[in-house]
């Protein structure tokens, strides 16, 4: 029977989105749960630095603390793509340039379809909501769509090393996602389920408990809680991957 290469599988290969019991369970295996907590921590105590700071400190916090983050995830998609199912330690980190600030910029850069055309139309349209601004602005709402259908193959392809100016190419882009479209659609499903749960765990413990009287250790709870959906996104992303790689790689 044809299974999953890796240290600890030996299941059949069967699609990614037939197993999300297995997916939702992948962080709390060791060391997962302490990873969980270590990036929690992370979030909430730069969350903590910066919120008396000047700006521009604050802004550097942030391409520190999410650098280093998605330099992490970065490193869970490639094991897992690899057919590595073990959670990942950080213990490979080579340096804030190549591991944190590489990363990012390419993640920020390569979605910036999606997130741009937001911005300008909340600029163009001051009034109107942002799905509304981008309603009243249907080039832009166009491009916005174009960011969001392709954001899954952005994230693979920045994992990947891919450069800016690949990201941003939608030939490119959009030619891998035809190669697998059934995978890439169930991706996207899956991407933005975990987004969803994200934005209303964002709004129920950031926003409600906060306003509510809710301090320590309830934030850092709520961090340790956020950094769940990131994790699984990426997880996701990389047993595409590993499952594709042979139609990828064509």
């Amino acid at each position: 029977t044809e299974s999953h290469r890796g240290t600890n599988t030996l299941r059949p290969l069967t699609p990614f989105w037939t197993r999300p019991a297995e997916l939702a369970a992948y962080p709390f295996q060791s060391p997962g749960p302490t990873m969980l907590f270590i990036w929690g921590a992370w979030f909430w105590l730069f969350g903590a630095l910066t919120r008396q700071t000047m700006p521009l400190f604050t802004f550097l916090a942030v391409i520190i603390a999410n650098g280093t983050f998605y330099s992490y995830c970065f490193m869970l998609l490639r094991r897992s793509a690899a057919g590595d199912d073990t959670v990942p330690v950080p213990h490979d980190f080579l340096g804030f340039g190549q591991d944190a600030a590489g990363p990012f910029f390419r993640l920020v850069f390569g979605t910036a379809p999606m997130w741009v055309p937001m911005i300008v139309a909340q600029f163009l349209t001051p009034s109107a909501s942002l799905f509304g601004g981008l309603l009243q602005t249907p080039a832009l709402g166009l491009v916005s769509l174009y960011g969001l259908l392709s954001f899954p193959m952005c994230v693979m392809m920045a994992a990947n090393n891919s450069g800016v100016i690949a990201l941003l190419n939608p030939i490119l882009v959009i030619g891998y996602a035809l190669r697998i479209p059934r995978p890439y659609l169930m991706s996207l499903l899956y991407v933005a389920g975990l987004t969803a749960v994200n934005v209303f765990l964002v709004l129920l413990l950031l926003v409600k408990l906060p306003e509510a009287g809710f301090g320590f250790p309830f934030s850092l709870a709520a961090e340790i809680v956020l950094v769940y959906p990131k994790l699984l996104i990426f997880r996701v992303l990389g047993v595409m991957i590993r499952e594709e790689e042979s139609v990828l790689e064509k």
